[in-house]
This record gives structure tokens, sequence and C-alpha cells, in this order.
């Protein structure tokens, strides 16, 4: 009899376990046989893998739950709005494109296969017309995300407020933010109120160590 740690039920009447072959006394059907430890993790194997992949999975459904104040997905400025749009349409781009590679490439997979008796293929060299081609096709992808993200960099990078616009001061301290509204006379801590539907231009200074300051819904 093997000694392990699980039941196994063989219908023959020599088992062959880890330490060779074993002849059993009992009858050579329903046979109980004694594995080695080594058959919990082989059968318990595919079950823990399952269990990662669930968890990895109620994970990432509990990431996409809500709701998200501060998501850069909720823009709620006109420049938060600006890269929202910029990065959307860079992201269909991307991803037009990798479908387009990896169709390419799959197709060259399954059709360029090896295939017994079929020669090895020919080599290319000096394919001018490829060579211009793959050189040709980043440049113009590049010139595709390099049009709006140029435009979209100047028409936020704007110098001064529009007319009738709320100026904030935002100082970073260690470790806290103050915010003045110079234009009211008002100063507050660690909380940014700014009107609806009204301009508003931030300038960010500190008064001690270097600090970042960044508002997701605003950009």
């Amino acid at each position: 009899m093997c000694r392990g740690g699980c039941n196994r039920l063989h219908d023959r009447v020599a088992v062959k376990c880890a330490t060779g072959q074993v002849s059993l006394t009992t009858a050579p059907r329903r046979a109980s046989v004694r594995c080695f430890p080594d058959c919990h993790a082989r059968i318990l194997a595919p079950v823990l893998r399952s269990r990662w992949w669930l968890t990895c999975a109620a994970l990432w459904l509990v990431g996409c739950g809500g709701p998200f104040p501060q998501s850069t997905f909720a823009p709620r400025s006109d420049f938060a709005r600006a890269t929202d749009v910029l990065f959307r349409d860079i992201f269909w781009w991307a991803a037009a494109v990798f479908v387009v590679v990896e169709a390419r490439l799959l197709v060259a997979l399954i059709r360029f296969r090896h295939r017994e008796g079929r020669a090895a293929p020919k080599p290319t060299h000096g394919h001018t017309v490829l060579e211009i081609a793959w050189t040709l096709a980043p440049a113009v992808i590049l010139v595709f995300v390099a049009v709006p993200t140029v435009r979209t960099i100047f028409s936020t990078a704007a110098d001064e407020a529009p007319p009738g616009g709320l100026k904030v001061e935002v100082i970073g301290h260690q470790w806290w933010w103050e915010y003045k509204y110079p234009d009211l006379g008002i100063t507050t801590a660690n909380e940014m109120h700014v009107p609806v539907g009204k301009p508003v231009q931030v300038a960010i200074t500190s008064a001690d160590v270097i600090h970042s300051f960044w508002a997701p819904v605003l950009g």
C-alpha cells in the first residue's frame, strides 16, 4: 500500500505510485489506494487557479463601482474637457493601429507557419517600397497625434483669466493647502470653492518644499 494523503479508487490490481509498483491483495475492482501527498497539489491546483482568477475579477468589478468625484473621466472644466477629448481620440487611434498590426501578425503566423514538406521561405533583402512604407506609416501616425496635441496645448495655455474671472492663489505648505481669493479677501485651508459657470485662474506657489497640486476633475 502506498503511504500518502488521499484515497483514490482504481480498477487495476497493480497500482504504480511514486515509490514504484505495488500489488494489492483486495479485489481487482473498486480497490482503495492511498497516494502520495503530491496528489493534493495536482487536485487543488485548478481550484486554486480558478479562485485566483475569481478574486482578480471581483477586485476589478469593485474598482468599476462608484461614485468617483475625483475622476479624470468626469471633467468639470474647459481645460479638463479638452484634455479628455484629446485622450479619448488618441486612445481610439492607438486601438485601431493595434488591431491592424495584430491582425496582420496573426495572418502571418497562420499563413506562413511551418508545415511538413514545405521549403524554408526565402528572405527578402533591399525591398525599397516596403522600407519606405514602414518608415512613412509611423510618421503619419505621429502627425495625427501631434497636430491635435499641439492645438490643445496652445488652446489651454491662457496667461490671464478672462474678464470677470475668479483668481485663486494656491500655496502649498507642509502639510496643508492654503487658498487665497484676492478679489474677495478670503483665505481658506484644504478646500477650494469655485463658482459654477465662471472662469477661474489658479496660481500655484509653495511656501517651503516642492508640492504637487492637481484637481482631476479640473484637469
